[in-house]
């Protein structure tokens, strides 16, 4: 395009019909200025216009509405491997997936797809469950004769994305999304998923446990225990395709009990179902997921 270069007017000057006519005359060139580079690419923000930067943008509410908590959602916790997934629903067992309508949203290469979530949930427990036999998160410091039991603090339940890109009314089809695993990859006597593996994932953590302070290097019996309570968590995935793809619809999922651990010299989150029991359970209510395709131009 073409640019017109003027210096600024200051106190004093004068202008006549001659500098105006010649103002006019310089902005009236063929190509100088019109629609495209006055308001397109100046004024107006072209990022915010429909088919220049976000051709799909949908949102929709996950989980089951209640902002007081009162009746929330409950998933049981693992006990034993591998596991299955819940899906993120409205508390009457309809699942509460994002829909890019029966037409999907159709992304070819070099467009750019990304989803944002968040959910209010509430990991529970009773007793001390890192204590079980087997329980990956615990530990015993040396206390005297003996040792204190606690945990190490990381245990956690995972809540990741899933997509569908086969069938518009998301009935069957739903799959992880590209760099997402299902949290059941085997590695030696565990299951769940490489930390390379998780790129659309959410931790949420469960419990705080501590020793007291130490005595003359002895530490306290009585470990402190802290509930993480209700919080609100969020997660961000974005995707270029190689290839074109129709996406349909995203939903959330979740389960738990997971640990970090190293196999083999991998860094993993692995289930640990002898944490798992009654009394550990994922409670939610609802969120947010919004989805937002941006076009290459």
């Amino acid at each position: 395009m073409s640019r017109i270069t003027q210096g600024r007017l200051v106190d004093g000057d004068l202008i006549s019909a001659s500098d105006l006519n010649s103002r006019f005359n310089e902005f009236s060139q063929a190509g100088a200025l019109n629609g495209y580079n006055l308001r397109d690419a100046a004024v107006d923000l072209p990022q915010l216009q429909t088919g220049w930067f976000a051709t799909e943008l949908v949102q929709a509410t996950i989980g089951k509405y209640d902002l007081l908590h009162a009746a929330p959602v409950s998933v049981a916790s693992t006990t034993a491997a591998p596991g299955t997934a819940h899906i993120i629903e409205d508390g009457a067992g309809t699942p509460t997936p994002l829909s890019f309508g029966l037409g999907g949203a159709s992304l070819a290469v070099g467009d750019l797809l990304r989803v944002y979530w968040d959910l209010s949930c509430y990991a529970t427990y009773t007793g001390t469950p890192w204590k079980a036999a087997g329980a990956i998160g615990s530990w015993v410091i040396a206390d005297g004769a003996s040792g204190t039991n606690v945990s190490s603090g990381a245990s956690c339940w995972v809540a990741w994305l899933q997509w569908n890109t086969t069938d518009p009314t998301l009935a069957t089809g739903w799959t992880e999304v590209p760099g997402q695993s299902d949290f059941a990859d085997a590695y030696s006597a565990d299951v769940g998923a490489a930390l390379a593996d998780t790129q659309a994932t959410t931790v949420v953590p469960i419990w705080i446990d501590t020793a007291l302070s130490a005595d003359d290097g002895v530490l306290s019996t009585t470990p402190l225990n802290a509930r993480i309570g209700w919080r609100g968590i969020s997660g961000v995935w974005y995707y270029k395709p190689p290839a074109p793809v129709t996406v349909y619809g995203l939903r959330l999922v979740v389960q738990g009990i997971y640990h970090p651990a190293t196999v083999s010299s991998q860094n993993l989150l692995v289930l640990d179902p002898n944490e798992g029991g009654a009394g550990q359970t994922f409670k939610y209510t609802s969120g947010e997921m919004r989805a937002l395709v941006h076009k290459q131009r």
